[in-house]
Order: C-alpha cells, then sequence, then structure tokens
C-alpha cells in the first residue's frame, strides 16, 4: 500500500465574506482554520465544528465528524464542493454543477472516492 501525508497541503486558497464560503487544501487543519476565518474581516466562523478540532479538514469532513449538539448536523453537511485524486490518477471535482451526484458520497466517503485535494466550506 501506499501512505499519503497532506501535511504541507494546508493553504486557504479563496475567503468569500459576501457568500461565507471558504475554499481550503484539505490537510488544514480544523484548528488552522479556524484561526484563519477569525482573522478575515469581518470575522467568519463554520457554523458548527467537531468537538475534535485537532484534525484536518479532509479527515473531519471523510468521517463525518459532528458538534455536540443534536440538532447540529456534521460538519459534511457545510461542505458545498471538493477536488479529489481517485485511485487512477484523475482530478475529480464535485460540486453542485459538476459530479453533483458524487457530492452525498463525497461528504462521508472514508476516503474511498479518492484522496480529497481541496474543500469548500459554507
Amino acid at each position: 500500500g501506499v501512505a499519503m501525508s497532506l501535511r504541507r497541503y494546508r493553504r486557504v486558497l479563496k475567503v468569500d465574506s459576501v457568500a461565507r464560503t471558504v475554499r481550503c487544501e484539505a490537510g488544514i487543519t480544523l484548528v488552522q482554520l479556524l484561526e484563519h476565518l477569525a482573522e478575515c474581516e469581518p470575522p467568519l466562523t463554520l457554523p458548527n465544528v467537531p468537538v475534535v478540532i485537532a484534525v484536518t479538514v479532509a479527515g473531519a469532513l471523510c468521517t463525518a465528524a459532528h458538534g455536540s449538539g443534536k440538532a447540529s448536523p456534521s460538519l459534511s453537511a457545510q461542505m458545498l464542493g471538493c477536488t479529489l485524486v481517485n485511485g487512477k490518477g484523475e482530478v475529480i471535482t464535485i460540486d453542485g454543477s459538476t459530479n453533483a451526484h458524487l457530492l452525498p458520497a463525497a461528504r462521508a466517503s472514508l476516503g474511498v472516492l479518492g484522496i480529497m485535494s481541496t474543500v469548500t466550506l459554507q
């Protein structure tokens, strides 16, 4: 097998304060992402954050990590889209208009669809 690390893949690529979205590399930790969002003008955050925030965005999404509120959805419910690299090495874009049928599966894929590269969150 092959082991991959996304430790160096931790940039925030785009923040849209009007649409309240963020696009980031999937190896960024939730701590790093939340710190970056807090520094935006105006300060932003995620609507619901899992209890454990020392994990990568990809890890939290792929496992459907969730907060402690009964009525709160998982972090993966906030994912608007992603890019991933599948087992054939193909880069796949998944969002509401491209490969939209894969979006529900990508939200809690456990890595089965491939390796998440970038993620867009609400």
